[in-house]
């Protein structure tokens, strides 16, 4: 064998040899940064790891968008009916991107009767893209985040299950960041983090009219596919014995004028509520729509709206929940 020939071969020994070794310390700092984004309690991370990892398993379960997380006063709520409660809102994330969380709640919940989804006017507009996967991203091998994925965005799911440590490229300083509070959770034995507000998230601030001006008019995108998407999460609620309640969360009037198609957006929410037989509580036209101190812009209720707004709901739930639940 000539000398050229042994150089190549030891060339490539030495190649194949580094790129096992990369390959390693890739996969050990993958695995150890998702083992401590799992016990980070920060914000959004936080509350999803609480469902992920079954540590919440409350009487009413709420979900839906920062409509929903801002506005629905879990303890309020709590306390007037008499029934554990948990707000699951996550911010940017319509119900669609969190079926993941449904999903997971569903496999292991107890406890929970009935479960409460917060709408907002872009309830209905398709999904085409995940916000801040950076956020479940620990948890990509489960298989209902995998699903969820490739269901909304099969692109970035092509990439994230089958290019290798692409996981580095969709992780940011936000995922990062909750490592960092993991690995703190890890050393100080904190198994997990106590939420004494319940995965409410109040806006102690003044109404700020965010229209973009007062003779722009929007349109409200409803697609098929949105409401299939309802209709699905629906049925897999009942499916497990859970009452689903449909929630139109209050939106400042000037928000409501702000769309050309407001009325249409109640309509088909009235209409799936009664193809799916299940409760709908519309509060478009409560008082509450119109007082600029219930606000802190046109779509999201500020902390004295939402004590208002989760007391009036607490009333309309203790109507209709069950009293008697069986598994």
């Amino acid at each position: 064998m000539t000398t050229s020939k042994i150089e190549q071969r030891k060339l490539l020994k030495n190649g194949l040899g580094f790129c096992l070794v990369l390959c390693t310390v890739l996969f050990a700092l993958e695995f150890v940064t998702s083992y401590f984004v799992k016990h980070s309690s920060d914000a959004q991370t936080g509350k999803i790891n609480l469902v992920m990892q079954h540590e919440i398993d409350p009487e009413i379960m709420m979900f839906g968008s920062s409509v929903a997380e801002v506005g629905l006063d879990a303890n309020t709520i709590e306390k007037k009916t008499q029934r554990a409660t948990y707000n699951m809102g996550i911010d940017g994330t319509k119900i669609s991107a969190s079926e993941f969380l449904i999903d997971e709640f569903l496999s292991y919940s107890k406890n929970c009767e009935t479960v409460v989804i917060g709408m907002a006017f872009f309830s209905f507009t398709k999904s085409e893209k995940l916000n801040a996967p950076e956020r479940f991203l620990a948890y990509k091998s489960n298989p209902f985040v995998k699903q969820n994925i490739f269901n909304i965005q099969p692109a970035l799911g092509n990439k994230l299950y089958y290019v290798p440590f692409y996981s580095f490229i969709v992780a940011n300083h936000t995922y990062y960041k909750n490592a960092f509070y993991g690995l703190k959770n890890v050393m100080n034995s904190k198994a997990s983090f106590t939420d004494s507000l319940k995965g409410f998230v109040p806006h102690d601030t003044e109404y700020y009219d965010t229209r973009k001006n007062g003779k722009q008019l929007d349109y409200i995108g409803i697609d098929s596919s949105a409401v299939n998407d309802y209709k699905r999460i629906i049925q897999k609620i009942k499916a497990h014995d859970i009452q689903p309640i449909l929630v139109l969360m209050p939106m400042h009037i000037n928000g409501q004028e702000s769309f050309s198609n407001f009325a249409t957006y109640r309509e088909q929410a009235k209409k799936l509520s009664q193809e799916m037989e299940v409760h709908l509580y519309d509060f478009f036209d409560h008082d509450v729509t119109t007082q600029d101190k219930y606000y802190y812009n046109n779509g999201h209720l500020n902390a004295t709206g939402a004590n208002v707004f989760s007391n009036v709901l607490a009333d309309s739930l203790n109507s209709i929940i069950k009293t008697n639940k069986t598994k």
